[in-house]
């Protein structure tokens, strides 16, 4: 016969380590080579550290971000509307107008060039005419106003006033008002970049039905933004 089991007393079982490729056991990403550098500067087991108010705080040399009413580079048109358009400008506080064409409107500065177009409203010129000094002092920007008017015009406003009477310019940039017969132009801002590309059309105010984007009092600070990212760009 067989000699009777003996029972032993049970023995708990030790996990054996098992080493990682960093030369630490698993669950330790801050071993190997890299443990000195992370207990030097006090994060050895730690985890990430968290964000601080001056982390969150933008920094000042980032760009500014595209905003959504200015196309990018590579969808951008050149704006070639042409010189022989019969344009006159009224410089500001004048009674008498200039016969001028598109190119001398662009090169006036070698910044952009904005174009406020406008017919029975004009709030957004208004209230645009005021930083007409600023925006050429900080961005070198040239700002016109675009009407389709009469030869008896007189500028009050601090730009000067382009009068399309025959509407060409104004038919180029798609501004003329579908609630007008297309006998005035519409209430719209059109920036033209530096390297005369169409960069911005922009609808102003409330005509008819259709709501448009931007409010009158809002234009100035929407023309800023606007040249400020292009100034970045």
């Amino acid at each position: 016969m067989a000699p009777p089991r003996t029972s032993t007393p049970h023995r708990k079982r030790r996990r054996s380590s098992t080493v990682s490729p960093y030369g630490s056991p698993f669950g330790s990403p801050y071993g190997g080579a890299l443990a000195g550098g992370f207990a030097a500067c006090g994060a050895l087991g730690a985890g990430p550290r968290a964000l601080t108010d001056a982390d969150k705080r933008p920094r000042k040399d980032m760009a500014p971000l595209r905003p959504s009413y200015v196309c990018k580079p590579s969808e951008a048109r050149p704006f070639l509307p042409g010189d022989h358009l019969g344009l006159h400008v009224y410089v500001p506080g004048a009674t008498a107008s200039l016969r001028v064409t598109v190119a001398r409107c662009l090169r006036q500065t070698i910044g952009p060039t904005v174009f406020v177009f406008y017919g029975a409203a004009d709030a957004h010129v208004q209230a645009l005419s005021d930083m007409t000094h600023a925006l050429r002092q900080q961005y070198d920007a040239a700002v016109f106003a675009v009407c389709v008017g009469g030869p008896d015009l007189a500028n009050d406003y601090s730009m000067p006033i382009i009068m399309d009477t025959k509407t060409a310019l104004t038919r180029y940039c798609r501004a003329l008002d579908p609630n007008a017969g297309g006998r005035q132009a519409m209430a719209a801002v059109v920036v033209v970049d530096a390297r005369e590309r169409r960069r911005m059309f922009l609808p102003v105010g409330y005509g008819g039905y259709i709501a448009r984007p931007v409010a009158p009092d809002l234009v100035p600070s929407v023309v800023t933004e606007a040249l400020a990212y292009l100034a970045a760009e």
